[in-house]
């Protein structure tokens, strides 16, 4: 597997529903490969930090009146 490939099939999601073989195939490759083991290391700490901040928009702020939607700029003058 070219590097190419295995980040295409990582950053589109689609490595997880790859069947067993492509998957033995990206292990294998991530374990030759020190760029796509660190473009992994580097995938999976931003889909950390998008999950997070994800979760920290949807939680409503004590601050913010009732009908703000969380995230969304307020308008004065409705």
């Amino acid at each position: 597997m070219k590097c190419q490939r295995y980040v295409f099939l990582l950053s589109s999601g689609q490595l997880t529903e790859a069947p067993l073989a492509s998957r033995l195939e990206a292990s294998a490759h991530r374990w030759m490969c020190h760029r796509c083991r660190a473009f992994t290391r580097n995938n999976d700490t931003l889909d950390h930090i998008m999950a997070a901040q994800r979760d920290r928009l949807m939680q409503p702020d004590s601050s913010d009146p009732p009908g703000v939607v969380p995230g969304e700029p307020s308008d004065p003058g409705r």
